[in-house]
């Protein structure tokens, strides 16, 4: 037996308590009726379970009311009556969707699902359905030879999220003490920016502006401006709000994407309590925002000095420097008499630190706040 809530855990450190909790009593018990005994056929499970529900933080489709309407009158889900794309919308880990399949799997488990859909998301019932779906599509020997892309075209029908399915299944092996296999694809890290950007094309300008704006409110700051464009920023933004809420994070604006986002529950940004709070010193970005403003006060205020103390000994090598501020004040022999004297070049130098002490102490807050937003 296997600590299944450490095991989850390990493989979806983002994962909702209560989800954990719905799922785990139930997995040996299922995998012992439905013969998932083998190690590396339940790391398998565990990986596609992983992304089917979002890194484990629903057992319930993600929508709004009006995004459900497109299951109305499906004949291919057996949505026969009005309102059954919301009443039998996808539940459970694999996501049950349609009448026909609440229908027919609720006859399989003993469970009137047409009447009680709600149950299909219920941790009992949701491991029970995703065991019976796993052995009905004989996935079993294709998970125990590790052969991954079979496996996810037999749940998802495609490659759909592969590189994350990838990802959960290498921890899920860990968690399982899995031994390697020779066609195994080691990843051991995630990150939005890793994924490829593919051109899209978005008709709707002002779907993209609202995204744009509530992807800003929701604290993705390098979206930018909102202008109803999807470029670099964008995608950026797009994709760390993908990554953060466990879709695929391909930058695209898919409608589940769009759904998510302008949805009234969407979840602000996590930001850690360390970078909200962050200091200079406390990040390579921030120290190096506050060595400009050090360096640039330091090579100012120096050379300023260095003019004042030296006095005119240091007045003719000045002028070479300034030649070309020299011809231009040549008709004003009295200005360029008080700019090349010790003190006017002192002053000079002063002036010169200055500007450039303010606009990179611009630069070292504006990095700071970067940071604190989570932007850099």
């Amino acid at each position: 037996m296997s600590d299944w809530t450490k095991v989850l855990r390990a493989v979806a450190p983002r994962a909702k308590p209560a989800v954990i909790d719905e799922i785990a009593p139930y997995l040996d018990e299922m995998f012992s009726r439905y013969n998932i005994a083998d190690k590396e056929e339940q790391a398998q499970f565990i990986a596609q379970c992983a992304h089917e529900s979002a890194s484990f933080t629903t057992l319930v489709e993600f929508g709004s009311d009006a995004y459900f309407k497109r299951y109305e009158w499906r004949k291919d889900l057996g949505n026969v009556r009005r309102g059954d794309g919301l009443r039998y919308k996808g539940r459970g880990i694999f996501q049950l969707t349609g009448r026909a399949n609440y229908l027919k799997y609720g006859r399989v488990i003993g469970v009137d699902l047409i009447k009680e859909p709600q149950k299909a998301a219920q941790g009992y019932y949701a491991v029970q359905l995703a065991c019976i779906y796993w052995t009905d599509r004989h996935i079993g020997p294709l998970a125990r030879a590790g052969n991954i892309k079979a496996v996810t075209k037999k749940i998802n029908g495609g490659l759909n999220g592969f590189r994350d399915r990838q990802i959960y299944l290498a921890r899920a092996r860990k968690a399982l003490g899995v031994v390697n296999l020779a066609d195994r694809t080691p990843v051991t890290s995630v990150g939005f920016m890793s994924t490829p950007l593919v051109e899209q094309s978005i008709p709707d300008k002002d779907m993209v502006e609202k995204v744009q704006k509530r992807l800003f409110e929701l604290g993705y700051k390098m979206v930018g401006k909102a202008d109803g464009k999807v470029g670099g920023s964008t995608v950026a933004a797009i994709s760390a709000f993908q990554h953060d809420n466990g879709f695929d994070t391909t930058g695209h604006l898919d409608d589940e994407t769009v759904e998510a986002i302008l949805h009234d529950d969407a979840d602000d940004r996590p930001i850690s309590d360390e970078r909200a709070n962050g200091k200079p010193e406390d990040s390579d970005i921030l120290k190096g925002a506050g060595a400009i403003v050090k360096g640039a006060g330091g090579l100012g205020i120096g050379g300023a000095a260095t003019l004042a103390t030296d006095g005119l000994s240091k007045v003719e090598a000045a002028k070479g420097y300034y030649e070309r501020v020299s011809s231009v004040l040549e008709p004003f022999t009295a200005i360029k008499a008080i700019v090349f004297s010790p003190a006017g070049l002192s002053v000079l130098a002063i002036a010169v630190a200055a500007g450039i002490g303010f606009y990179a102490w611009r630069i070292r807050n504006a990095q700071v706040e970067a940071y604190r937003e989570g932007s850099v």
